[in-house]
């Protein structure tokens, strides 16, 4: 399983602090900083990103500043509804960016991410859940939602396999940058 990194994008979701604090699947501090290894790795290998939230005036502001050295005007998405797939913005992103593959974060499992899943999916993309970049208030609920989005085709993967799926070759100049993200790397 390897990805291109042309044809891969990210998409990192509600990663505001105000919510990633209720977090009980994966510490708060986990979660900030295993989302800023895979936006480091945005970096690294050139990957399209966008960062999915809510606008300003009905929800959180700002999103956690581990991700925000990729952020900018035109990759982050404002949403109302929880399938953000309803709404144009995501779907004309993703066009753009010619991604094949989907590698998705954020908080919680169970509404950020499942419902961009489930929506990447029914688009005919491969969809790859960063398991150690998730996060929910519930490890029930979470396991629940890991269960469903498996049935239907989501693939669960830890960062570190995502990691070495962008570059094998470990004695490279990218294999090195691979080495020190999966060392830094929090459970």
């Amino acid at each position: 399983m390897f990805l291109l990194p042309e044809e891969t994008l990210v998409i990192f979701c509600d990663l505001h602090q105000s919510l990633i604090d209720r977090s009980k699947t994966i510490s708060p501090d986990s979660l900030t900083q295993n989302n800023g290894i895979l936006a480091e790795l945005c970096l690294h290998f050139g990957l399209n990103s966008c960062i999915l939230t809510v606008p300003v005036s009905i929800g959180p502001r700002g999103v956690i500043k581990s991700i925000q050295p990729i952020q900018n005007q035109k990759n982050t998405l404002y949403r109302s509804d929880a399938n953000p797939f309803k709404e144009d913005t995501l779907t004309e992103y993703l066009e753009s960016a010619s991604a094949k593959n989907i590698v998705i974060s954020g908080f919680s499992t169970e509404v950020g991410v499942m419902f961009t899943a489930v929506g990447a999916l029914s688009q005919g993309f491969r969809v790859i859940i960063a398991v150690d970049a998730i996060g929910s208030r519930s490890s029930r609920t979470e396991g629940a939602t890991i269960n469903y989005l498996t049935s239907i085709g989501a693939q669960i993967l830890p960062l570190a396999t995502i990691a070495v799926s962008l570059e094998s070759d470990l004695s490279t100049v990218r294999g090195e940058d691979v080495l020190s993200c999966i060392n830094r790397i929090k459970c």
